[in-house]
């Protein structure tokens, strides 16, 4: 079988060249002690080279798999997924590389309730297949793979919990704020929208239905402060502050790296007249508590509106004075005294500083 890396010079075509060599690769390299006794290895590998697209190739391996070599089951549903997850994503076989297994692991498989044990399976697997493209393709190629590719958890995924809070403290807000400029963003326009994304769910308090509806106007400017208006589905508006020392530098390199004919500020990649998707908030914000390494119970942006509540009501600004219930009241937005109540379980100073414990993290 030929072994340049790009023998066809189309995706689908070398993706399956090489699954079918890694799987076959496998199929020797795999213990076969435990096989069945109809478990022919030399007819398998012609079944294998036979097949015609990675369905058919999945079928084979799903074959092996019932003659006693378990292991191939794994794999190829690896193969197979990633195919199906990456074939509109790239032209090409080289192409395929760690961030696209990265994101495949950890907002793909995630979107379809994989639970984590099965998202590191499909990873090493992965990691192992395009390892294997790289040694084995005659052009002396290397596909770009990371040491150290690590699979997040998910919210849903079974661990102990018991001792994790739902919501983050004022040392946890303030080393979650700081954390997220050093994760690993795939470009400047994702790493932009995402901490803007995160840093208004944390120091604005939004709703996921809010920010999805933020329009560019939406956000105010005066001397030395910055601020937005967040309209809910009643009608019913608020203006919020926000620490303008967190948000301006990535707020002015965002607008101009943004679809400008996006109507939302926030926008879906494959619409931009669309809404951003929620689950892509939902993993963003996810991904970056775990990279931030908070021991937190909740993961979401429902735990991060609780954490800012909790924050600007507890939390004392430059005069060492709190906000008063009245004032978290109206820039949460929260219409009934007894659910803020509920999630404060624990009164003063103007509404317009209610970003000063945030502005005093001095973060950039």
């Amino acid at each position: 079988m030929n072994k340049k890396l790009l023998e066809f010079n189309n995706f689908g075509k070398d993706y399956l060249k090489w699954a079918k060599q890694y799987s076959i690769f496998k199929l020797y390299e795999f213990d076969i002690s435990k096989a069945k006794d109809d478990f022919d290895i030399v007819e398998l590998e012609e079944k294998i080279l036979s097949t015609n697209n990675i369905e058919e190739l999945h079928k084979v391996n799903n074959l092996i798999n019932t003659k006693g070599l378990k292991q191939i089951a794994t794999l190829s549903m690896s193969m197979k997924k990633f195919y199906d997850y990456s074939k509109d994503k790239v032209d090409t076989f080289d192409k395929l590389d760690s961030d696209l297994i990265k994101d495949f692991v950890n907002r793909d498989c995630i979107n379809q309730n994989l639970v984590y044990k099965t998202r590191c399976n499909y990873k090493n697997n992965l990691v192992a297949f395009l390892t294997f493209a790289s040694r084995e393709n005659s052009d002396n190629i290397k596909l770009k793979l990371e040491k150290k590719l690590e699979v997040i958890y998910n919210s849903d995924d079974k661990k102990n919990t018991s001792k994790l809070l739902d919501w983050m403290d004022s040392k946890m807000v303030k080393h979650f704020i700081k954390s997220m400029v050093s994760y690993s963003y795939s470009d400047p326009f994702e790493k932009c929208r995402d901490i803007l994304i995160a840093r208004l769910l944390i120091c604005a308090g939004l709703e996921v239905t809010e920010l999805i509806n933020v329009k560019k106007d939406d956000f105010l400017f005066k001397t030395n402060s910055m601020s937005i208006n967040v309209t809910k589905s009643n009608g019913k508006s608020r203006e919020i502050p926000l620490p303008k020392a967190l948000f301006i530098s990535h707020f002015n390199e965002y607008i101009k790296l943004r679809d400008t004919k996006a109507e939302l500020f926030f926008y879906s990649l494959k619409d931009s007249s669309k809404p951003i998707e929620k689950n892509l908030i939902k993993n963003l914000v996810e991904e970056l508590i775990i990279f931030s390494k908070i021991k937190v119970r909740d993961k979401t942006p429902k735990m991060l509106r609780k954490s800012y509540i909790i924050f600007i009501h507890n939390e004392k600004n430059k005069l060492g004075l709190s906000q008063p219930l009245a004032n978290v009241q109206e820039l949460s937005g929260i219409e009934n005294v007894s659910d803020l109540k509920e999630i404060l379980k624990y009164a003063t100073v103007d509404v317009v500083t209610a970003s000063d414990g945030f502005e005093m993290l001095n973060i950039k």
